[in-house]
């Protein structure tokens, strides 16, 4: 599953229930290797970071890779993976192909 979030969107909780809910229904229920690709501005509510790190959340997520060159979403990001510890392997990348060979090996 690919999701690429747009420049400068902020991601409410009511926002990641629908992305939830859609990309649920895409891969028809089963868990695939995840990729997000953060663009510079992506902010989400605390709420939104907790729920994330939940197993609701990585219901069906095998693994998550998120891609960004932007430094405070990535510093964001690895503070997340530290502290708030999501079930699934969670990995920052700056480069698409070393986060698509990554997740390769959790199909």
């Amino acid at each position: 599953l690919v999701t690429e979030c747009l420049d400068d969107v902020h991601i409410d909780m009511s926002t990641a229930l629908e992305i939830h809910k859609i990309g649920s229904e895409m891969i028809d229920f089963r868990a695939v290797p995840n990729l997000v690709i953060a663009k510079p501005g992506l902010s989400t509510s605390k709420e939104v970071r907790e729920w994330g790190a939940s197993e609701k959340a990585n219901e069906f997520n095998l693994a998550t890779a998120v891609v960004t060159r932007t430094l405070p979403i990535r510093m964001i990001g690895n503070f997340f993976i530290k502290i708030q510890n999501p079930p699934r392997p969670t990995k920052m990348f700056t480069d698409i192909d070393d986060a698509v060979d990554w997740l390769r090996g959790f199909l």
